[in-house]
């Protein structure tokens, strides 16, 4: 049995292409923050993953369970979205809501899914200013006297990762060492670790790709993902 963990919202394909990207995008960080806080729980389910897809000229909720991913639940719910460039955050996330709301619901009359839980972290992000952030990572080093501390963030535009130094307890650097599309797909691969080399230097490194390389010595960046 699987558990539910993804969620993406999608205009229908009589949207231009602009603006179902537009639409698609900018649903990231509130699907993003809600998908954070389903890691950290258990809802077990016939299919892990969520699409919802918005149509006009539909009156009634479609149920699409996909064929060649079993993992994937499709719904259609009838909603008439406006222009997504001409609405304000507080808005944008308003219509989310509701198709995220009618999705959910239509998708409960396949299999159980934690609406209450969806709703009540949706609104959480929303007041907490339309940005999903969070610790990536807090590590220290004792006998260095040195520590680093990962912060991402999503909003509805951009992906950014931060980095904080600190040296004997002072804050010596703090640096945007990566930033990209807010689709997880992108930024989820600067989602590393740090450790220390040899020469001392702080590397931040996900597998095989460095993405931000400190000297301690300089305290300066000497390389971040920002820079390729």
């Amino acid at each position: 049995m699987r558990s539910f963990s993804q969620l993406e919202v999608h205009l229908g394909r009589h949207h231009r292409e602009s603006t179902r990207k537009a639409f698609l995008i900018r649903s990231c960080a509130v699907c993003s923050y809600i998908e954070r806080h389903l890691a950290t729980s258990t809802f077990p389910v016939e299919r892990s993953r969520l699409n919802i897809v918005c149509l006009t000229g539909t009156e009634q909720p479609k149920i699409r369970p996909y064929e060649h991913q079993k993992y994937i639940l499709g719904v259609e719910i009838p909603y008439a979205m406006p222009a997504v460039s001409k609405l304000s955050l507080a808005e944008l996330h308003k219509h989310y809501r509701q198709v995220i709301s009618d999705g959910l619901e239509a998708a409960s009359e396949y299999m159980p899914v934690p609406y209450e839980f969806c709703m009540t972290k949706l609104d959480d992000f929303c007041r907490k200013g339309y940005v999903n952030q969070w610790i990536v990572e807090d590590k220290t080093w004792t006998r260095l006297a040195l520590r680093s501390t990962i912060t991402a963030r999503v909003n509805t535009e951009r992906f950014s990762l931060q980095q904080t130094i600190w040296s004997k307890g002072v804050r010596v650097a703090n640096q945007v060492v990566a930033n990209c599309s807010p689709r997880q797909f992108l930024w989820y691969q600067y989602l590393g670790k740090a450790v220390v080399n040899s020469a001392g230097e702080i590397i931040l490194r996900r597998g095989n790709s460095v993405i931000s390389v400190f000297d301690p010595n300089r305290r300066v960046f000497s390389k971040t993902s920002c820079d390729v």
